[in-house]
């Protein structure tokens, strides 16, 4: 080997180890990290939709404008309550209302009376039972189930029932707005108590248990726990007595009672009877006494 080449071959050898990349990752400085963390540059249409994209993610709350059906009221702290209504868009709803005790309160106690027609404007949590209300307004105003206590009684009752009775979380807008019409009927009503209970007889359609009038006749039995009517009685089931099924009857083909046979106090607790047959989990509700001696003045 001539004199120098083997200096030459050891030097070759050793650039040739250094310039293969290591098995561990020497720790960078503080350059090459500032490099590393430092931002891309995004075009503009990239950078509007990671925005959309970020929305999406990170906020839980969405704003809804509703209408909106006040079914009761329920205090939650000294001067904020929990009202439970039923939406046209989103079906049964919870709000906590904040500052409604205090004494120059916006949103007042008034407007929030059973049976009441809103339009709100709330904000919506996913997966949340209490939702926030951030505007309510009142339309249209119903003046008699404000200032009338008899209609008031009524719209109580009615808005009990209804909220025990119906349990829908979905939207549901036929039901809504058929809901409105029949509110705003019992406000304009010279006899509330006559027109609770066609509410309630006609709303047990919309719960998929309104007797069937194919088989009335004038001597038939209305059968509660089947919501038919027949010609003779088992020993096994629920009847209405024969004055309910007389006035059921004939409701059923007019779609109005008889001005010579107004329902009252009996009509009534059979209804009650068959709504906890058929509505699962039905109660009572808690103003029904009331009702039935201040607004049914007939047996």
């Amino acid at each position: 080997m001539p004199p120098g080449v083997g200096l030459w071959l050891i030097a070759l050898a050793f650039l040739a180890v250094r310039s293969q990349k290591p098995l561990v990752s020497p720790t960078p400085n503080y350059h090459s990290l500032q490099h590393a963390c430092a931002p891309r540059q995004v075009p503009a249409f990239q950078l509007a939709e990671q925005t959309i994209v970020y929305n999406y993610v990170f906020s839980d709350q969405m704003q809804h404008k509703l209408r909106a059906i006040v079914l009761r009221s329920t205090p939650y702290s000294d001067s904020s309550v929990i009202v439970r209504m039923f939406t046209d868009e989103l079906g049964m709803q919870s709000y906590l209302v904040n500052g409604v005790r205090k004494k120059k309160a916006v949103i007042t106690p008034a407007m929030l009376q059973a049976l009441t027609l809103l339009e709100i404007e709330a904000y919506h949590k996913e997966n949340s039972g209490l939702q926030r209300l951030k505007e309510l307004h009142v339309y249209p105003l119903l003046e008699q189930l404000q200032l009338s206590p008899l209609h008031h009684l009524a719209a109580t009752v009615v808005a009990e029932c209804f909220g025990r009775a119906v349990r829908e979380e979905a939207a549901n807008e036929a039901l809504f707005r058929w809901m409105q019409r029949q509110i705003v009927g019992l406000d304009a009503s010279d006899d509330p108590g006559v027109e609770g209970l066609a509410l309630l007889s006609r709303l047990t359609e919309w719960l998929g248990f309104k007797p069937q009038n194919d088989a009335y006749q004038p001597d038939a039995w209305l059968n509660l726990s089947e919501g038919i009517f027949e010609r003779t009685r088992d020993l096994h089931s629920n009847y209405a007595s024969p004055q309910t099924t007389r006035q059921l009857g004939y409701f059923l083909q007019k779609d109005r009672f008889a001005e010579q046979d107004l329902p009252g106090k009996r009509y009534l607790d059979d209804l009650m009877r068959l709504y906890q047959i058929h509505s699962p989990g039905f109660s009572l509700p808690r103003s029904l006494d009331l009702f039935r001696e201040l607004v049914l003045s007939r047996q």
